[in-house]
């Protein structure tokens, strides 16, 4: 199976954040070094027969991940039963991992591309009306035809020249704008911290595109994070939740006998932390399940790890960090460390009422189950 062109590269590393005045980061001269994966095409197949092909993904693992991260419960299985899924980007990761546990119904206009948060916010408020359209060019990277969109976006598995494969796309995209159930539950990875403040606007779209007919709920994966916790801010509510994934996805050395089995690993890797962020998120949903919260957007993105990715309609997925300097990190360190400092506060409710401090955790209602393994 084939994927989208991964380079992996090293990263520094940094010492976890402690509650302390004169704490600051340390990098750490990465042990790996530095390789290009470029990916052959194969273009005799569509990715989402590729998809079905792939050993990682058959019904006997997709049970066994099911099971390992708690979705047999009552509570889980009562929300999907009423909810449908669908990736915003922005990559192949997400509707991998979809198809990781058995969720992938359909197939969506952003499963198989590149995205950017801005292009898909004009999609939705202009009814795709330029999904199609493209800037006349194409170019390879490591071996696949790549087709930028006027819009932000790019194709990498599909010739989007080809009339069929319009033909395509023009029905996943009405698919996409006639979905409803009770809930919509949208899931988009950022392309770097950058589009965090991005995300109101999306949001907004959104509910605006579905929300007459449908409950609209938007989970979005911060990748590079040096924890695992999901995040819901004052300013957007409940049905917003932000997740931050493990760095150890991107970061971690991933041994392989080729490159092209590197860049499978690599995505899959991805994907299983994707999808126990996802079941994280159901569990909040649920109501039985713990997240921080935070005053605002724009408190909390100042608080992630910060990282850039590469432009959506040119370059294939890679976070990396962005190094802060000595004096705005020192004094990144002393604002956050000053906000957990605050006492936490135990609630046992859904978030109703105005926050008291700037930061707390709302813990579970009922034991979180045996297995809420952290897959990384």
């Amino acid at each position: 199976m084939q994927w989208s062109p991964v380079h992996t590269q090293p990263f520094p590393q940094y010492a976890p954040l402690v509650a302390s005045p004169t704490a600051t980061l340390q990098p750490v001269q990465p042990a790996l070094q530095p390789q290009v994966v470029q990916i052959a095409p194969q273009v005799s197949h569509d990715i989402d027969d590729l998809v079905k092909l792939d050993p990682q993904f058959t019904q006997t693992l997709q049970v066994e991940r099911r099971q390992k991260l708690g979705m047999d419960t009552p509570q889980i299985k009562e929300f999907l039963s009423k909810t449908s899924l669908m990736s915003l980007g922005s990559y192949c990761a997400v509707a991998n991992s979809f198809e990781a546990l058995g969720l992938r119904e359909a197939a969506g206009p952003f499963d198989w591309m590149r995205s950017d948060c801005q292009g898909i916010t004009h999609l939705l408020r202009n009814g795709f009306e330029d999904f199609l359209d493209w800037d006349g060019t194409s170019h390879k990277v490591g071996g696949l035809d790549v087709f930028p969109m006027r819009w932000g976006g790019s194709f990498w598995h599909h010739d989007i020249t080809d009339v069929k494969v319009r033909q395509t796309f023009m029905r996943r995209k009405e698919r996409f704008l006639n979905a409803q159930n009770e809930n919509l539950l949208f899931i988009r990875v950022v392309n770097g911290t950058q589009e965090l403040m991005q995300i109101t606007g999306l949001y907004s779209a959104l509910q605006e595109r579905f929300g007459d007919k449908s409950r609209v709920r938007l989970l979005v994966l911060i990748d590079l994070q040096d924890t695992e916790q999901e995040v819901i801010t004052q300013d957007l509510g409940r049905d917003v939740i932000f997740s931050c994934v493990h760095h150890s996805s991107w970061e971690s050395h991933i041994p392989a006998p080729t490159p092209e089995e590197q860049a499978r690993l690599r995505l899959h890797k991805a994907s299983d932390s994707y999808s126990a962020a996802l079941v994280r998120a159901l569990y909040i949903w649920a109501s039985v399940g713990s997240f921080a919260t935070w005053p605002s957007l724009a408190s909390f993105s100042q608080r992630v790890v910060q990282w850039v990715g590469p432009d959506p309609k040119r370059d294939s997925f890679q976070p990396s960090r962005l190094s802060l300097a000595p004096v705005a990190a020192t004094a990144t360190m002393l604002t956050l460390n000053a906000a957990m400092a605050q006492p936490f506060t135990q609630m046992t409710q859904p978030l109703t009422q105005p926050l008291t401090q700037p930061y707390y955790f709302v813990r579970p209602t009922v034991p979180w189950p045996a297995s809420p393994q952290r897959i990384f």
